[in-house]
């Protein structure tokens, strides 16, 4: 069976997460209490040298990072399929995700000191447009739930709650 080591508020961890349920696997979560700092314990420690969640342990194989999480467990565990498979469907996938995670991510410290001139606070607008030019239908470079959704819709809810208006 496989582990999962995350933290409930990390929306890092929670784009693992939604796959892992969207999947159907099976896992057992370990909590890695952040404000405990756990993470800095030796036996987290073996697990991610960098200190961070998510962790997961899949037998022999031990992952960190989410992006490479979510790239083992899909074709680990093939069904339902939540990559795109054209090369044009997995480009845009992959650019969403890493526009997400690069651009978007990086204006968290805008939002969370709530400066109107910091130098990200345009850049957040700047990828939340991109985001909205790339929804087709319901979801992000394609027409079904894939990993882009995960990444974009494990990131957005944080933004969400600090603040942060879509409109």
């Amino acid at each position: 069976m496989l582990t999962f080591y995350y933290h409930p508020l990390s929306p890092i961890a929670r784009r693992v997460w939604i796959c892992l349920l969207e999947k159907g696997i099976e896992f057992e979560a370990q909590v890695v209490q952040l404000h405990l700092k756990e993470q800095f314990e030796a036996e987290f420690l073996a697990l991610n040298p960098f200190h961070h969640v998510p962790v997961l342990l899949d037998g022999e194989v031990r992952l960190i990072e989410s992006i490479a999480i979510l790239d083992y467990l899909d074709a680990q565990y093939p069904q339902p399929r939540m990559s795109l498979q054209t090369p044009v469907e997995l480009g845009k996938m992959r650019m969403i995700q890493m526009v997400t995670i690069n651009e978007i991510m990086s204006c968290l410290s805008a939002v969370i000191t709530t400066e109107q001139d910091h130098p990200k606070a345009e850049m957040l607008n700047t990828g939340l447009e991109f985001l909205e030019l790339q929804l087709e239908s319901d979801y992000f470079g394609g027409d079904c739930l894939n990993l882009a959704d995960c990444v974009v819709g494990s990131t957005l809810p944080l933004f969400r709650r600090l603040g942060v208006r879509f409109d």
